[in-house]
């Protein structure tokens, strides 16, 4: 009796960190309380509550689970961060991470170890795609920007975002077994085009167009992409020309290709990059610190350029460039880390849909739990969760190339969904290899709790 009380009293510490995993994951895309301090300066104090959200649910955490799941490269990616704090050129601003770094390691370490199951990974995806599209939905009333929020309060990280959400959702539209998400997905997906256009950002533009020819090398159906690609272009060109008459933002498209590289944009970029790359000469090991390429940048400037040539506080507009110039070669490591472990989740989903497929009736496998989908709606669904996170992943580094967008927190937001993917990958395969007969079930035994025969 005492051992039940004791299960049930964990699962119930369990369902109240997930509740409290989505409520933040929804606040962190959404930033209400910048909306209310917004209207009300008075209130500014509520912006912490995500923060104490952070805390609560990690609490709960240390006394419902015994074993913690500490992903490495994100250990060291954190100790480096840490690192560079401390040897930042200026610690005044660099300090202001210090918080965020340990909060971002106690999320990431939160939902690895809580979110174990399909049903969890799916409302995950949901929270966000609810998230994205209130966010979606707002900066088109802001014509292309929300100025309250801290990250999206201009055009350059608005159209970024709509790039990666857009992405995210082409695959989403396709989820089985649940129909809010495939709605959510299908608002956000043409939302994220109309969004993308308002923000009247060129590099989002060329990035946007990039996922697309991500997803056309990827995709086994083609040409249903192909016609849906056209059938996309013309929404464009009818929702371009209502925005912006007289082919307005089409002639500042077509200056993607023909700004060079001594004048505008371009020219600041090389700037910038070139800058960027004497300061992690100077500092290669940990660089300069968080954001703090703009405050020595001055020093690396000549007298005569600088006085025509507004560079303090600047930041890189490239997040390559920004990870070697603050963070020095050790972040850089520690992100191809990062980014190595990310992109090795499709062939371990692959290997489970090929091992779910080789299960003599698959179908007839249900989880217990009469909410949850047979195994392989769960493995074609996980498929589509891989392309979508895949989507994201590229869109953030192809507008990673042109914009400061590395410190919104969007390639965590990807990160920890994506670990999330890789735990539940793991315990499904080894569970099907006992169901395939692979191994013995004696020593590696079927966990009662997941599957049972109809």
């Amino acid at each position: 009796m005492l051992n039940n009380l004791t299960v049930h009293s964990e699962k119930r510490q369990l369902r109240t960190i997930h509740h409290l995993v989505f409520l933040s994951v929804a606040f962190d895309v959404v930033k209400p309380f910048w909306l209310i301090s917004h209207h009300l300066p008075p209130a500014s104090h509520l912006k912490s509550i995500p923060a104490l959200l952070v805390i609560i649910f990690f609490l709960f955490l240390l006394n419902s689970i015994t074993t913690i799941r500490i992903n490495t490269p994100l250990l060291f990616y954190c100790g480096v961060t840490l690192l560079s704090i401390v040897f930042a050129y200026n610690t005044g601003m660099s300090r202001r991470f210090i918080l965020p770094t340990l909060f971002l390691l106690i999320t990431v370490t939160t939902i690895s170890t809580a979110f174990d199951s399909y049903i969890h990974i799916q409302k995950l995806f949901l929270t966000f795609i609810i998230a994205a599209s209130i966010v979606a939905a707002l900066g088109i009333l802001g014509n292309g920007r929300i100025i309250w929020h801290p990250s999206l309060d201009n055009e350059d990280a608005f159209g970024p975002f709509m790039c990666i959400t857009f992405g995210m959702s082409l695959f989403l539209v396709h989820i089985e077994g649940t129909r809010l998400t495939r709605i959510c997905s299908k608002v956000l997906l043409v939302a994220s085009v109309v969004g993308l256009i308002l923000s009247f950002a060129r590099g989002a533009f060329l990035s946007f167009l990039l996922v697309l020819a991500f997803i056309l090398f990827q995709t086994r159906r083609k040409l249903r992409f192909i016609s849906l690609t056209i059938l996309l272009a013309v929404f464009c060109l009818i929702t371009a020309d209502h925005f912006f008459p007289n082919s307005l933002f089409w002639r500042e498209m077509g200056t993607i290709f023909s700004e060079n590289l001594e004048s505008g944009t371009g020219r600041d970029r090389v700037v910038l990059w070139g800058r960027a790359w004497h300061i992690f000469k100077d500092n290669p090991i940990v660089g300069v610190g968080p954001r703090n390429f703009g405050l020595i940048l001055p020093k690396y400037l000549t007298a005569e350029f600088y006085r025509g040539y507004h560079a303090y506080g600047r930041a890189t507009h490239n997040i390559f460039f920004q990870i070697i110039s603050e963070g020095g070669l050790l972040t850089l490591v520690a992100f191809l880390l990062l980014l190595k472990g990310y992109f090795s989740l499709k062939p371990s989903v692959e290997k489970l849909v090929s091992s779910v497929n080789d299960v003599s009736n698959p179908g007839r496998y249900r989880p217990l739990s009469q909410d949850d989908l047979p195994l392989y709606v769960q493995a074609n669904n996980m498929r589509r969760f891989t392309q979508s996170l895949y989507a994201g992943m590229i869109a953030y580094l192809a507008n990673g190339f042109f914009y400061d967008i590395f410190y919104t927190g969007w390639f965590w937001c990807l990160l920890y969904t994506n670990m999330s993917m890789h735990n539940l990958t793991k315990g499904l395969q080894a569970e099907l290899n006992c169901l395939r007969g692979d191994v013995d079930p004696s020593l590696q035994p079927v966990d009662s709790t997941t599957f049972q025969g109809d």
